[in-house]
């Protein structure tokens, strides 16, 4: 699991936090613990209708789907860049496979332990019913409760996966060869830093200090 494939999951969810809410804005929160029981139920109202680990589980598969689809072309652009001159296409070819082929095991077998290790429905549930029961009042619980139930709220609700797959590859695509781009600018920094620092240093040892005469035998 990579950073970007987590804050691509969590970022699926938050168009949930732009809803419309029309009350005025927020007065204090109770402290944490202290949610009186009519807003606690709000808030499980709230989080069932958005349910949360859906969303992010579905996000996870396509965001899983989207890196073994990429990994190819990934590794491809990282062997070409760096594969040395006199390597032959056969030898270019069988490294690329072999890479492939690893990257593709551990990333089968990190979703595999993530879904047998990790709850996401329950997770969550209950990250979002703090995070609601921080920023909202129970009227704008009320009115984000409205809205889910209505058919532009389940809609977007049904088709939040979607969205955040979409984005999720439109922006890889955007970004993915500036970043290459940028790795490139980096290396050739890195490396003429190298190398003046190479011609700084002393061409030749230092002379060995002169030895003081030996003392005269009488």
């Amino acid at each position: 699991m990579t950073i970007a494939t987590t804050l691509a999951v969590l970022g699926s969810l938050l168009p949930f936090c732009t809803a419309p809410v029309l009350a005025e804005d927020a007065k204090a929160a109770a402290p944490a613990g202290q949610t009186n029981p009519k807003k606690a139920a709000l808030l499980k109202e709230l989080c069932t209708l958005l349910a949360p680990g859906k969303s992010a589980e579905s996000t996870m598969l396509a965001a899983f789907a989207e890196q073994e689809k990429q990994t190819p072309e990934i590794i491809d652009a990282i062997i070409s860049q760096r594969a040395p001159k006199d390597a032959t296409p056969e030898k270019i070819a069988e490294v690329k496979k072999a890479m492939v082929e690893t990257q593709l095991k551990v990333l089968r077998r990190t979703h595999e332990l993530f879904s047998k290790q990790i709850d996401m429905n329950g997770l969550c549930m209950s990250i979002y019913t703090t995070v609601y029961d921080k920023y909202f009042t129970e009227p704008q619980l009320k009115q984000l409760i409205a809205f889910y139930k209505s058919s532009a709220g389940k809609r977007l609700v049904e088709v939040q996966p979607q969205i955040a797959t979409e984005a999720i590859r439109m922006t890889n695509k955007e970004i993915e060869g500036k970043i290459m781009s940028i790795s490139q600018q980096v290396a050739q920094e890195m490396a003429g830093k190298a190398a003046e620092k190479s011609q700084e240093a002393p061409t030749t040892a230092p002379s060995a200090p002169a030895t003081a005469p030996a003392p005269e035998q009488k």
